[in-house]
């Protein structure tokens, strides 16, 4: 697995220079991902990652990240729609409190985050709900299960103060999930208990 963490952050390497490398990691049998930021104009954020697109298996924008890629859209069905045409297997547009909206583009699902007493930092929530997702991924799981692991993460993590202070063991992880099983979807809570 080979991720790239800040897309449209890293001048050097955007554009020609993350495509080359996934196109050479996909050659090579890797497995590749994507987070994005887009503190750029809109018309560089897409240009800088239209091309490696097609060589990225997951992709991360947030809903906010996606409608500036995408020009606009904000509904996530049609930012699925824009983005089907790239080599993506899994997108996953983060929703912030409201959880992720994933999709392999046959299937699609919201899945909705762990409510949590108080909010105390949501620095780096984003950055540790992609490394759950991945971790669960690199498991074997469902892009679903994957998705309720990640926001069980970002969910520990913003109730305390600092990017990554919140982040836990896997095994405290699937303690917690298992503590709130009833806000998982139903269909999903085998892998938890």
């Amino acid at each position: 697995m080979v991720q790239y963490g800040s897309a449209n952050g890293l001048a050097k390497l955007d554009g020609p220079g993350i495509t080359r490398l996934f196109k050479e990691c996909k050659e090579a049998g890797c497995m590749t991902s994507m987070d994005v930021t887009c503190d750029l104009p809109p018309e560089v954020c897409y240009n800088n990652v239209k091309d490696v697109l097609n060589y990225t298996d997951i992709f991360f924008p947030s809903d906010y990240e996606a409608e500036i890629i995408t020009g606009g859209l904000t509904k996530c069905e049609d930012i699925e729609k824009f983005f089907s045409r790239f080599g993506i297997k899994i997108l996953v547009i983060k929703l912030g409190a409201r959880g992720v909206y994933v999709t392999d583009f046959k299937t699609r699902r919201y899945i909705s985050t762990f409510q949590v007493p108080k909010v105390v930092d949501v620095t780096g929530c984003g950055d540790s709900f992609v490394a759950a997702f991945l971790t669960a991924i690199v498991k074997g799981w469902s892009m679903e299960e994957a998705a309720v692991f990640g926001n069980a993460v970002g969910s520990m993590n913003c109730q305390v103060l600092g990017a990554n202070l919140g982040v836990k063991s896997f095994e405290e992880t699937m303690a917690y999930i298992k503590e709130r099983i009833d806000q998982v979807p139903e269909d999903l809570r085998a892998r938890f208990q």
